[in-house]
């Protein structure tokens, strides 16, 4: 696979690096490969408190997107613009949400009843209807796409959003109000919306693009990134020792929304060039790809290798790697082959 250094300004490179790094996080979070595993041995055991610490640390991933999605559309946003932005976003977020949602759908339909199955244990079987086809291409049911269905409703009610966060310091107050809803179990409703908490972030994001942006795209000092580093330790210490770090709660989202910025700011640490890779455009693909390609490699992996927990995190790796390299192979070739194809589907 052919690698390109890109030149591009800070921000822009910033901002394609850490997406990329939080679609390879959200592939983490969804590794199955230890649960094929007995992982009784010591071996076993510290692989287990390795898998906590991973999922503790990849839990930014989706707050820290719908963060950054927030921050990209209100950045320069007015209401007059609201006509060209739900033209763009249709573009770059509808048709590409449909397609993947038709093509997993479809998938799920043969794979049911097919040989193919066998690599995809645990799954229940596709039902045919108008109303389960329905389900899977408008309502998620076959893919993960549940965070661009929430992304969809957020930009359709953009007008609402802009004139309760216009003002610093009403925008300020509701979110906090919003945020402490939360905590009471006052949310979107589960029956439509996947996670209560994503409005948080977003307005997260969306109040930092209308007051903030020339602070989140302007590179920080190195006293800063320090003290985000620290930040984001403690929260991924919070995350990982708490017992209830997946219920509703005020104080879970207040640790994911200093964790999201702690991230951001401390991410300069670890990057400060002004180019990336190729690759790193092919997050999207990731976040459409990967759940059925990591069943396929990972038990693939699991009938070829040896049953042994020291073969567990050989496995685990092998399947992260092949993985990430199958998807961003495949974005190469539609990009040799079919650009315009690339470009419809990738929302670019």
């Amino acid at each position: 696979m052919r690698i390109v250094k890109m030149r591009s300004d800070y921000f822009t490179c910033k901002k394609t690096r850490v997406t990329f790094l939080l679609s390879v996080m959200v592939l983490l979070l969804h590794i199955s490969t230890l649960a094929n595993y007995t992982l009784d041995s010591e071996m076993g055991k510290l692989l287990l408190i390795f898998d906590d610490v991973i999922h503790a640390a990849c839990e930014v991933a989706v707050p820290l997107f719908f963060v950054i999605s927030g921050v990209l559309f209100y950045r320069n946003y007015t209401l007059k613009l609201t006509k060209k932005k739900y033209k763009s976003r249709f573009f770059s977020l509808v048709i590409p949400y449909w397609f993947w949602n038709f093509i997993w759908t479809v998938f799920s339909y043969i794979c049911s009843y097919t040989f193919i199955r066998k690599f995809f244990i645990g799954r229940s079987p596709a039902v045919f209807s108008v109303f389960d086809f329905l389900q899977g291409i408008f309502f998620h049911k076959y893919t993960i796409f549940w965070f661009i269905f929430d992304l969809i409703v957020f930009i359709a009610i953009c007008p609402v959003i802009y004139i309760l966060l216009k003002n610093r310091i009403v925008g300020l107050v509701i979110i906090s109000i919003v945020t402490v809803l939360y905590g009471f179990h006052i949310h979107l409703p589960e029956m439509v919306f996947f996670r209560g908490d994503a409005i948080i972030y977003y307005l997260l994001g969306a109040y930092i693009g209308l007051h903030y942006n020339r602070w989140f795209v302007n590179k920080p000092n190195k006293k800063v990134q320090a003290v985000a580093m620290a930040v984001a330790i403690l929260c991924v210490i919070y995350i990982l020792v708490s017992q209830d770090r997946m219920e509703y709660s005020f104080f879970n989202a207040a640790v994911r929304c200093a964790y999201c910025l702690a991230f951001w700011y401390s991410f300069d640490l670890f990057s400060s060039s002004t180019y990336y890779y190729e690759f790193e455009k092919e997050s999207f693909l990731i976040y459409a790809m990967h759940i059925n390609v990591l069943a396929v490699i990972t038990k693939l992996l699991y009938i070829a290798l040896p049953k042994s927990d020291v073969f567990a995190l050989i496995n685990w790796l092998a399947t992260l790697f092949l993985t990430v390299a199958a998807i961003c192979y495949f974005a190469m070739l539609l990009k040799r082959f079919c650009p315009k194809i690339k470009t419809i589907i990738c929302g670019r």
